[in-house]
Formats: structure tokens, sequence, C-alpha cells
């Protein structure tokens, strides 16, 4: 009897195990961690050597105007997503996502206690922010290099 005593923890676990829905709760798991990773992901894991360009027009440009380009295009990415920030925030955390769309509701695997959606699409806040830092140190960067960009030109034609 006494060798079989220290078992009685795992039949007990077993037996709760038994109540957990064995599939729901595993596809909410990994719905939640697939958008908090493509999210996370996309602010701060990749640089921009990593992302697919189309940029034949870009290069055959003199870099001057290269770099004005890029100051130009990082403060319209910055532009956007400060205007669309206050309405997104509104979005995620006023509660507002049910009435947008209807969507399946997520549940604690072990209680069974719902999860709000909110921290569903939280990571898009957190990508908006990253994102808001990111183009604006790199319009910073690159504004501060086009004045250096003549003498790029010139080192080019040598």
């Amino acid at each position: 009897m006494l060798r079989i005593w220290p078992l009685v923890p795992i039949e007990r676990f077993a037996v709760w195990l038994g109540g957990v829905e064995p599939i729901g709760w595993t596809v909410n798991l990994i719905s939640l961690l697939w958008v908090w990773l493509i999210f996370i992901g996309c602010a701060f894991a990749i640089s921009d050597k990593d992302h697919v360009v189309f940029d034949v027009f870009v290069q055959a440009m003199p870099p001057r105007l290269r770099l004005i380009l890029g100051a130009v295009v990082s403060v319209i990415v910055v532009s956007a997503m400060v205007y669309a920030f206050l309405p997104t925030w509104d979005a995620v955390f006023g509660s507002r996502l049910m009435e947008l769309k209807k969507i399946q509701t997520l549940r604690v695997p072990l209680t069974g206690d719902k999860i709000p959606n909110k921290w569903l699409f939280a990571p898009f806040i957190v990508m908006m922010l990253a994102l808001i830092a990111r183009y604006t140190f790199s319009a910073i960067s690159l504004v501060r290099q086009v004045k250096y960009a003549d003498s790029l030109d010139e080192q080019q034609t040598r």
C-alpha cells in the first residue's frame, strides 16, 4: 500500500485532466500565440534587410534622392501609424471588437474562463508603437545622412 500511495496525485490529476476539452483549448492557444508572434515578430525581430523589396527604381536613383525618398516614406509610415493609433486603441481596449465583427470567444483551458478579445489584438498596439519608434529614428537618421550624400555622390563617380 505504501508503494502505491505516491501515485495518488497522478491519478487525481488524470481524472481532472479528463474534464479538459482536448482540441478546443489547443486551437485557442495556437490562435492567440500566432497573432502575438506575427505582430511582435514584425515589430521587433525582422530587420530591413529581411523584407522582400522591389527596389529597382530606388537603386537607380542617386544616393541623395534615395535618402530623401527613404525619409519621406518613413515620415508617411509614422504619420499613418500615429493617425490610426487612437481609433485602433479604442477598438481594441474599448471593447468595440465584438461590435465590429462576431469573433469566437477564447477560453482558458483549465478554468474555462473567457479570455477578453483585447488580449488577442493587444500585440497590434505594441507593433504600432514599435513601428512609430523605429521609423521615427529611421527618418531622423536619413535626414542627417542627406547632408553627407553629396560626398557619397562624388566618391561613386570617381
